[in-house]
């Protein structure tokens, strides 16, 4: 018989250790699960609210709890905890490396201002059309686009780079906690594995010792 809600066999050896496919045969290991197309009720009761904080988008957060649940393939409550500690994690470290980001962005800005600010004076116009033509300058830039005129001697890479050295405690850090992060998401799917490769050993010895085989 099929568990209809996660496509697996009737669970048949002890431990888990063996399962009844559609046939009745028994089979060793524990039963294929279908991938699932969406995050059950009831695990998301068990899971409680998801870590998304204003701003963030709930719909990437569930995007990605599915993306790990369809490559874990949870078989239990155990492991489902196991991909929502891993999901979280991965949503930390998205979180962290945005914010670098973001802060390295601004940092960026603030240090091209003077220099973006005294190229366009130095063209001519009114202190208020200077200031403008700064300003939409450096918004181009901060968004990803091609900021036009190219100034020369702006060498934004080498900006980057010395405002990294400068502030290396506060990048460092940024780096250390999503490295820490990363570490978490690994844990937690290795946790599945190792919990899983447990189980199959303790079957298989129970089931040697269970037909009085004797180890040499």
């Amino acid at each position: 018989m099929m568990n209809q809600e996660t496509g697996a066999g009737v669970q048949g050896g002890a431990n888990d250790g063996s399962y009844y496919d559609e046939q009745g045969i028994e089979r060793l290991g524990s039963p294929p699960t279908r991938e699932p197309r969406s995050v059950p009720e009831w695990v998301r009761d068990l899971l409680g609210p998801p870590p998304v904080l204003p701003g963030e988008s709930l719909a990437r957060y569930e995007a990605l709890l599915l993306g790990f649940a369809r490559s874990l393939k949870p078989k239990d409550e155990v492991e489902w905890f196991e991909v929502r500690d891993a999901t979280d994690a991965e949503w930390e470290a998205q979180r962290l490396k945005r914010g670098k980001q973001d802060a390295l962005t601004i940092k960026v800005t603030l240090a091209l201002h003077p220099k973006v600010k005294a190229y366009f004076a130095g063209r001519g116009g009114s202190a208020a059309g200077v200031r403008a033509r700064t300003d939409q300058w450096l918004r181009r830039w901060a968004a990803g686009k091609r900021a036009m005129p190219e100034i020369p001697g702006l060498d934004i890479p080498l900006e980057t780079a010395r405002l990294l050295r400068d502030n290396r405690d506060v990048f460092g850090a940024l780096d250390a906690a999503i490295a820490q992060s990363v570490r978490r998401r690994q844990g937690a799917t290795h946790q599945i594995e190792r919990r899983r490769l447990a189980r199959a050993r303790l079957w298989r010895l129970e089931r040697v010792f269970a037909r009085g085989t004797v180890f040499h």
